[in-house]
C-alpha cells in the first residue's frame, strides 16, 4: 500500500467534510455505550453534530499548535486516514502533545497508515518542544491501545469518565 502524509488542504470543503464525517464515525465505532447512534452520542456531547464538529475542526486551521494530517493513496489520491492533534500546556506549564481524532478506512487498516501518522505527529510534537504526549481512548478500544503500546506509550487506567471508562496512553518525549 503506497501512501504519503500531508496536511489537510484548508481550502477544500470536501476534505474538511470527509474528515468531519470520519471523526464522528470514529466516536460511534469506538464507544459502545453510544450504540452507533448519533442521538445517544449527542446526549453525552452536545456539539456532536456534523455542522458543529465541522466548525470546531475548521476554527483551528489557523492555530499553529493544532494540526490535521491526511494519509493519501499514491495511486488513487483518496484519503485513507487522518490524525487531528495539538500542542497544549498543562497545569505545571509543561507543553504536551494531545491526540484528538484518528481514523483509517477499514479496507486499508493493518497497512502501517496509523503508525506513519503517529510518527509524523511525534515529529511535530518534538519540533514544538512538547515534553510528553497524551491520548485517551475507550477502555474497549484495543486496536488503538495496541497501536500506541507498539510505539512505546504507557497505558494508565482505566479511568472513570463522565460517560464511559477510558485509558490514557502517555509517552515522555526526549527533547534534543
Amino acid at each position: 500500500m503506497d501512501f504519503y502524509i500531508r496536511s489537510i488542504d484548508k481550502q477544500s470543503d470536501s476534505e474538511l467534510s470527509l474528515v468531519t464525517k470520519r471523526s464522528m464515525e470514529t466516536v460511534l465505532e469506538t464507544i459502545p455505550e453510544f450504540k452507533n447512534s448519533e442521538d445517544i452520542a449527542r446526549k453525552a456531547f452536545s456539539n456532536f453534530s456534523f455542522n458543529e464538529m465541522r466548525e470546531m475542526i475548521k476554527k483551528d486551521f489557523d492555530n499553529k499548535n493544532h494540526m490535521l494530517l491526511l494519509a493519501i493513496s499514491k495511486e488513487t489520491k483518496d484519503i485513507l486516514g487522518h490524525a487531528i492533534f495539538s500542542i497544549k500546556i498543562d497545569d505545571n506549564e509543561r507543553k504536551y502533545g494531545f491526540c484528538f481524532s484518528r481514523y483509517v478506512i477499514p479496507e486499508v487498516r493493518k497497512h502501517g497508515i496509523a503508525s506513519e501518522l503517529l510518527k509524523e505527529q511525534e515529529v511535530f510534537w518534538k519540533n514544538n518542544h512538547a515534553e510528553y504526549i497524551i491520548a485517551q481512548t475507550h477502555h474497549k478500544n484495543v486496536k488503538l491501545q495496541n497501536l500506541f503500546l507498539k510505539h512505546g506509550y504507557q497505558m494508565i487506567g482505566p479511568k472513570e469518565g463522565n460517560h464511559y471508562h477510558y485509558f490514557e496512553l502517555i509517552k515522555e518525549l526526549k527533547l534534543n
